[in-house]
This record gives C-alpha cells, structure tokens and sequence, in this order.
C-alpha cells in the first residue's frame, strides 16, 4: 500500500440550476476555503476537473501521467460554493442535477467526477495504491 495516496473522499454534491457546486463543510476545512477565493481550475484526463490554490499541480499531474487543460479560474461566492465554467461544463457533458463525487488529496487537490465515471475513479486509487 502506498501511504503517499493520500486520498479523501468527501461524499456527494449535487449541480444547481445554475451549475454552482457547494463545496463539502470538511473539505472546506481541510483546504482552507474561504468565501472571495480564487482557485485554479482543469481537467484531469478529460473525466474529472480538479480546483486547488497551490503551484505544483503540473508536478503532481505528471507523476501520475495525467493529461491536464488549464481551464482557467473559478470565485469562491457566498455559502462556499462557485459556479462550473461553461468550457469545462461543455467538455465534461456536465448538466445541472447531476451528482458528482468529490476527492481530495490532502492540502494539493480537490476533485469532482461524475458519478457516471466512477469506474475511472476506482482505476486511479488502485494505481495509486501499489507499490
């Protein structure tokens, strides 16, 4: 088992109306999340999109051989929640209603994948989990 894995899984949130995403209470907690943030934005291998606020995300992407887009960045508004740019939206067939699961990697990267795409999920703990 490798112990660098790190992972969390935080549960599950639903899309709003308007594609704005709640950020889970203990995710907040462990990355620190404050209303008026900004918080970078990508997509992680065209199936999930990943927010953080540090630099080394190209460097924790390429240990992984991940494929990253840059998507730009996202505003941290009122009850800790932001809204799904339109261009990651778009590319992830993401539509309001919808449930995606959120993952973190402790202090580096929070992550949401539709729960359609679970299976990816599954992939990458296991992967990341071997010696």
């Amino acid at each position: 088992m490798n112990p660098e894995i790190n992972l969390k899984i935080y549960g599950v949130v639903t899309i709003g109306p308007k594609w704005q995403v709640i950020i889970p209470k203990e995710a907040r907690v462990d990355f620190d999340i404050k209303e008026s943030q900004d918080l970078d934005i990508a997509i992680i291998d065209r199936m999930w999109f990943w927010i953080w606020s540090t630099e080394n995300i190209e460097k924790e992407c390429a240990m992984d051989n991940k494929t990253v887009e840059h998507e730009g960045s996202i505003k941290i508004w009122s009850k800790l929640q932001f809204v799904i740019p339109a261009n990651v939206r778009n590319k992830l067939w993401i539509e309001p209603k919808e449930n995606l699961l959120v993952i973190g990697k402790w202090k580096v990267w929070m992550g949401f994948i539709k729960n359609d795409d679970i299976e990816y999920m599954l992939n990458y703990i296991k992967e990341n989990s071997q010696q």
